[in-house]
């Protein structure tokens, strides 16, 4: 599933209702990333790690939310990352997606 397509998003979470009922969590985990110093990275390259990892997020947590959360289930969210923490890596356009979504959960409804 390309999380920067939410018609897709919206097919695979009315699959995983009809075949589970139910969705308990979501665990956002998709990136995009280049190994190479920001200094090396096409604005098209920043780009698409952007449209996956924190546009990406927005619109999975947002179709599961409309499609199921909403409804009236009980539900606590959170969104971290793991790269928000003493990261250190080579690719370097990761921690601006990362505190993106990181920011996306503290959100109010």
């Amino acid at each position: 599933m390309d999380v920067r397509d939410p018609p897709a998003i919206m097919a695979a979470v009315d699959q995983a209702l009809k075949e589970f009922g139910k969705i308990d969590i979501l665990i956002n985990c998709a990136a995009g990333n280049f190994l190479c110093p920001a200094s090396s990275l096409s604005f098209n390259a920043f780009k698409t790690v952007m449209d996956i990892d924190t546009l990406g997020t927005f619109n999975v947590s947002h179709v599961l939310y409309k499609k199921f959360f909403r409804i009236g289930r009980e539900r606590k969210k959170k969104i971290e990352t793991s790269m928000r923490e003493d990261h250190q890596s080579t690719a370097s356009c990761t921690l601006a997606p990362g505190d993106g979504a990181h920011n996306l959960g503290m959100c109010p409804e």
